[in-house]
C-alpha cells in the first residue's frame, strides 16, 4: 500500500495530522507512506520514522508546473492510495485523473465529493472531538478502526538529532553574544520562550499582557530567567507593541538585577534560524508561553513544557485545537507537561465573538495575567527550578 497524504497548508494543522504516518505504518507494516506539505513545512518532518517521502507543494509555482510534478509523483511512487486532510485541491483532482484506485479523506466542499470516492464527511465546527482526532478517524475510511490502545501510544511526531539540539544551542548563543556586548546579557542563565503572535484566527491575549507576565515572573523569580519573545513577520501586529512598550519604558513594576526587564528579553525572528533552527532553541528552553497557534504546536510535539492561551469561543477553543500529545486525546509519557488557560466566561459565541457579547470582544483581557504567571510559577516549581513561590 503506497499512501499520499495531502496536508498542504499550515504548520499547526501539518502537526496534527502526523500521527496518521505512524498509525498507518502501525496497522500495514510494509506500507510506504508519502506526506505532501506545503513549502517550508517540509523540515518539520525530517528525522520521522514513519515517513518514507516528503514531497513539497508550492502553491507560487504555475499550475502547470505543479500538474506536471503531480502526474509524476503517483507515477513514480505508484500511489493507490491518496488521502487528502487539508490543503490545496489540485493533488486530489490529478487522484481522480489518474485513477488512484482510493481516494480518502474529509469531505466538506462539493470538489470532495467529486474527487474523493472514499471521502469521510465531518462537521467539524460541531467540535464533538480534538482536530487531531478527527484527523485520525479519516483512517477508517480505509477500512480499519483504529484501537483506542493505538492512539494513547502516539508518539512525539517532531524529531531533532542531538547534533540539531547542540547546533541551535551554539546558533542562539552566537545571536546573543551581540547582546552581551550592548546590555550584558548572562548567556549563562536559562530561558523561556514567549511566541505573542498568531494569524489571526481566534482570539489572542492582549500584547502588553505577555509583556506584564515577563515583569510578574521576574518579581517573584528574580533574575533566574532570559525571556526570548520569538516571532515572524506574520506576528508583528502583536510583537511591534511589546517593543514600544519596552522602550518607553512604561511596563508595570520591573524588577531584575538591572532594575529593567528589557535587559533580560531578546527578540528572535524564526525567519533568521529557520524552522530546524528554531525547533532546536525551542527543545532547549524551560518552558514555552504562547495563544493558539502552530508554534504552540510545536513546542508540544517536541514535547516542551508549554502553558497555552485559548478563546472561549467554541470553534476556536482548546476542545478543538488545543494542544494534542501529553492530553487525554493523545498521550505519551515521554512529552512535556501542558497547561491550558482559558478567560471565565458562560461564552454562547460559535465561530467568531459575538458583537452583542457582554465583554464587547474584551473577553481575553479578563483573564488576568497574574492568573496566568501562577501557573507558570507552579510549571517551574514541578521542574525543580525553585522551592518557594
Amino acid at each position: 500500500m503506497n499512501v499520499l497524504i495531502n496536508r498542504s497548508d499550515a504548520i499547526g494543522d501539518t502537526i496534527l495530522t502526523l500521527p496518521l504516518a505512524q498509525l498507518i505504518k502501525e496497522i500495514y507494516p510494509n506500507s510506504k507512506v508519502y506526506f505532501l506539505l506545503q513549502k517550508n513545512n517540509e523540515a518539520l518532518l525530517l528525522h520521522n520514522p514513519f515517513v518514507d517521502k516528503i514531497l513539497v507543494y508550492n502553491r507560487n509555482e504555475s499550475l502547470l508546473i505543479r500538474f506536471k510534478k503531480l502526474i509524476n509523483t503517483f507515477k513514480a511512487l505508484s500511489i493507490d492510495h491518496y488521502l487528502y486532510v487539508g490543503g490545496d485541491n489540485l493533488p486530489s483532482l490529478l487522484a481522480f485523473f489518474y485513477r488512484v484506485k482510493f481516494r480518502g479523506g474529509l469531505r466538506k466542499k462539493l470538489n470532495h465529493f467529486l474527487f474523493l470516492n472514499k471521502g469521510v464527511w465531518q462537521r467539524r465546527s460541531r467540535v464533538k472531538m480534538h482536530e487531531g482526532m478527527y484527523n485520525i478517524k479519516l483512517l477508517e475510511s480505509i477500512g480499519t478502526p483504529i484501537p483506542s490502545k493505538m492512539i494513547a501510544k502516539i508518539s512525539l511526531p517532531l524529531k531533532l538529532c542531538r547534533v540539531e539540539v547542540e547546533k541551535g544551542a551554539e546558533k542562539l548563543k552566537s545571536m546573543l553574544e551581540v547582546e552581551v556586548k550592548k546590555r550584558g546579557f548572562n548567556l549563562a542563565t536559562e530561558y523561556i520562550v514567549i511566541h505573542p503572535g498568531m494569524k489571526g484566527s481566534a482570539l489572542n491575549w492582549p500584547s502588553e499582557f505577555y509583556l506584564q507576565l515577563i515583569s510578574y515572573i521576574e518579581q517573584k523569580i528574580p533574575s533566574r530567567f532570559n525571556y526570548i519573545i520569538s516571532f515572524t513577520t506574520s506576528d508583528l501586529p502583536y510583537v511591534v507593541p511589546i517593543r514600544k512598550l519596552l522602550e518607553s519604558g512604561n511596563t508595570s513594576e520591573n524588577t531584575n538585577e538591572n532594575g529593567k526587564i528589557k535587559d533580560k528579553i531578546f527578540f528572535l525572528n524564526g525567519e533568521d534560524v529557520g524552522t530546524r533552527g528554531y525547533m532546536a532553541i525551542l527543545s532547549n528552553s524551560k518552558l514555552f508561553i504562547g495563544p493558539s497557534t502552530g508554534t504552540t504546536h510545536m513546542a508540544n510535539a517536541l514535547g516542551v513544557d508549554l502553558v497555552a492561551i485559548y478563546s472561549p469561543v467554541k470553534v476556536q477553543s482548546f476542545k478543538r485545537w488545543g494542544p494534542f500529545f501529553n492530553s487525554k486525546i493523545g498521550t505519551n509519557n515521554s512529552s512535556g507537561k501542558v497547561k491550558v488557560l482559558v478567560p471565565l466566561v458562560n461564552c454562547q459565541s460559535h465561530f467568531k465573538c459575538d458583537p452583542e457579547c457582554i465583554h464587547k470582544g474584551n473577553c481575553m483581557s479578563l483573564l488576568k495575567v497574574e492568573s496566568v504567571g501562577q501557573q507558570v510559577l507552579i510549571m517551574l516549581k514541578e521542574q525543580g527550578n525553585f522551592s518557594k513561590v
